[in-house]
């Protein structure tokens, strides 16, 4: 194993929570209590980048995830003495080193894990359905959600629903903007990443289009680390792209906003789920002036931050009692991992109040039988209520819209997908 992982390693025991958070960047905690005799212990594998191309996501991620793990131990516990131990790794989004640490957390005995990018999720998936340990991932590719794939969880709306529902809405807006007798078809640029990240949703994009009567111009790839795509925001503006959709990362959002505007491409960009957060909006407001970014949960700013929710009041008041930085820790991607300790908590749940055998098999039981879930205690945050099935792991198939103005996103419209058997794992 890659000396990288084994320092990455980290268990963090509840009931010294707090001091592990503070040291989340440095891949390090100090040394916990050890747990009472009658506590009963569930271990819970965690992967993040904190130093790869993505880093800029995975650090609020994970200090969501264990300021979530610290608020559910103090104020909303697992019944009959049980307590989850999270163990994250810092993988540096590289396929190798997660398999190296997802062979680490099965040596442990984690029961669950909370995942991170596409590429390691797909490359675990069969690995994860043969060894029945549920993966909850902030990836969101359809493809996990296959029959082959049983044991792939989460909450948000998968990548390809998203772009499906983006397409609707290209014609949607295109026909406003024509009140209602537009004289040609909208022409739509897609500009990602050559990874199985971006790669996820452009068959179901095109697909949606050529249903929709949209033109797509020719794909321009933009990859993770770009800091220059004047070239490629060229070529849409040659092809006439009225629309341009972005699915990478935050970092690059920006450069594709910023080059857009630069080469005088007057077309608003459509921001994936990942394609960008308040931390870059805040940063850069000429460049995401006019844009749209597609989510399915709410955002930290301004939702969260002046929301009324259960689930905003209960996130942004422990955010202030841990002293949380504005924007740097705090952004979509805290409130992301709030979510993903919530999902593995109400499974959790559901299994020993059934009095169940805390193992992989029942978690997942637990997990579809989910339905219609508000996201208790986290009310108010996701774009719908949940349903998993054993048949249909799609969570919703709703997406929030944010139009972006002065430096802040905000709620603009609401997609509600038909939930379509043949768009299921595609």
């Amino acid at each position: 194993m890659k000396r990288s992982v084994l320092l990455g390693i980290v268990v963090v025991v509840v009931v010294a929570a707090a001091g592990a958070v503070l040291l989340l960047v440095m891949q390090q905690a100090a040394p916990s209590a050890e747990p009472a005799p009658e506590q009963k212990i569930i271990k819970v594998g965690v992967l993040t980048d904190l130093t790869g191309p993505t880093a800029d996501h995975g650090k609020p991620y994970l200090t969501g995830i264990l300021d979530a793990h610290e608020w559910f131990e103090k104020n909303y516990p697992l019944p009959k003495g049980y307590k989850v131990e999270l163990i994250w790794v810092d993988y540096s989004y590289k396929i190798p080193e997660a398999q190296a640490a997802y062979a680490r957390f099965k040596a442990l005995g984690v029961v669950a894990i909370i995942g991170y990018g596409t590429g390691d999720t797909l490359a675990l998936a069969p690995t994860v359905a043969q060894d029945k340990i549920p993966y909850v991932s902030i990836s969101l590719d359809a493809k996990l959600l296959r029959p082959e794939t049983p044991y792939n969880f989460f909450p948000q709306t998968d990548y390809s629903t998203a772009g499906r529902a983006m397409v609707q809405f290209v014609v949607e807006e295109w026909n406003k903007m024509h009140g209602g007798n537009p004289p040609r078809p909208p022409r739509l640029g897609l500009a990602y990443p050559n990874n199985p990240y971006g790669l996820a949703p452009i068959d179901a994009i095109k697909d949606m289009a050529k249903q929709l009567g949209v033109e797509v111009c020719p794909d321009q790839i933009v990859e993770l680390e770009a800091v220059d795509v004047t070239a490629q925001m060229l070529k849409l503006k040659e092809c006439g792209a009225d629309f341009v959709w972005y699915g990478g990362s935050a970092a690059g959002g920006v450069v594709v906003m910023r080059d857009a505007k630069k080469v005088g491409l007057n077309a608003p960009v459509i921001l994936n789920n990942y394609g960008t957060f308040e931390t870059h909006i805040r940063a850069n407001p000429e460049a995401a002036e006019g844009n749209y970014w597609f989510v399915s949960f709410s955002l930290y700013y301004p939702d969260i931050e002046k929301g009324d929710t259960p689930g905003a009041k209960i996130i942004k008041e422990f955010a202030r009692e841990k002293g949380r930085a504005p924007y740097t820790d705090l952004n979509i991607m805290y409130v992301i991992g709030f979510a993903h300790v919530n999902v593995i908590y109400k499974a959790l749940r559901i299994a020993i109040e059934n009095g169940w055998e805390i193992t992989g098999e029942n978690i997942w039981k637990a997990l579809t039988s989910i339905r219609d879930w508000d996201f208790s205690p986290l009310t108010g945050l996701p774009a719908e209520k949940l349903t998993y099935t054993p048949e249909d792991r799609r969570p919703q198939t709703s997406v929030y819209i944010y139009k972006i103005s002065n430096g802040e996103a905000q709620l603009y419209k609401v997609i509600k997908l038909e939930r379509k058997a043949e768009w299921l794992g595609w």
